[in-house]
């Protein structure tokens, strides 16, 4: 299952705003991706690996992930050519073809200019195919890792809270559907916390077969369930308090003294 927010950034001008729509985008019938970061880096590069998915006809996740990572270093490429080379006069073909004929200091200048370059974007995939379930992550400049020993993954700044929170319940591959769906919902909220996370939650189940986006019906069930656990949580931290309080501890502290 895979569990998102709506909240969408468009970079350069750094704007943020909640979508009236889901973030994920069903590449075939049995794998989808969501992404972090700019909003505007993942439409060509959604246009150029829809493409070669179809030319593939292919619906194992290994091969989809190896086609998002040429997309992603092609269009990245692209960028790096448009903003790192074109104002000094270059082109990529220019670059590696005549490194030895331009100048040196400028040559040099624009190669750590490309190797500093962010695409700004992180991606999410995560499929079923006869080997099993996949997820995996891409970022800059196109590196890709695999979560599938693990059974988790989260990206964007909400990711710190939504990791701890899979950890804290110890969760693994071997979950069932129930506590996936639980944690993965909790894993969610909790990332609400974190700046740029919108609070609108999407919910995706994923099969080798279908993909299906849980009505809000249950989101709102869901909701409720996580607010009376907060509160829950919250009763048994004031009654932890209290009894600290009784201990009366502050008499193993150090007396503090008014003496000059």
């Amino acid at each position: 299952m895979v569990a998102t927010d709506r909240m969408l950034t468009a970079r350069p001008m750094n704007i943020e705003f909640e979508a009236d729509y889901a973030k994920v985008i069903e590449l075939t019938d049995n794998c989808i991706v969501t992404t972090s970061g700019s909003a505007i880096a993942f439409t060509p590069l959604l246009r150029d690996v829809t493409i070669e998915i179809r030319r593939e006809s292919t619906k194992d996740i290994d091969k989809i992930v190896e086609l998002i990572r040429r997309s992603y270093l092609k269009i990245r490429n692209k960028r790096i050519e448009e903003e790192v080379l074109f104002p000094i006069g270059l082109t990529l073909q220019d670059y590696y073809r005549n490194q030895q004929g331009l100048n040196q200091q400028v040559i040099s200048v624009a190669l750590q200019n490309m190797a500093r370059y962010d695409y700004e974007l992180w991606i999410l995939i995560a499929g079923v195919d006869d080997k099993g379930p996949h997820i995996s992550r891409m970022e800059n400049p196109g590196r890709t890792l695999n979560y599938d020993s693990i059974g988790y993954c989260a990206i964007g700044s909400g990711e710190p809270h939504a990791i701890t929170t899979f950890i804290a319940r110890g969760y693994g591959s071997k979950a069932t559907l129930e506590r996936g769906l639980a944690t993965a919902f909790e894993a969610k909220k909790r990332s609400e916390r974190a700046p740029g996370v919108g609070d609108q939650t999407d919910m995706y189940l994923i099969s080798k077969d279908a993909t299906r986006h849980l009505p809000e019906e249950a989101i709102e069930e869901l909701n409720q369930i996580f607010q009376k656990r907060v509160e829950s949580e919250e009763r048994v931290f004031l009654e932890a308090e209290d009894i600290i309080s009784k201990a009366n501890l502050r008499k193993f502290l150090p007396q503090s003294s008014n003496r000059a």
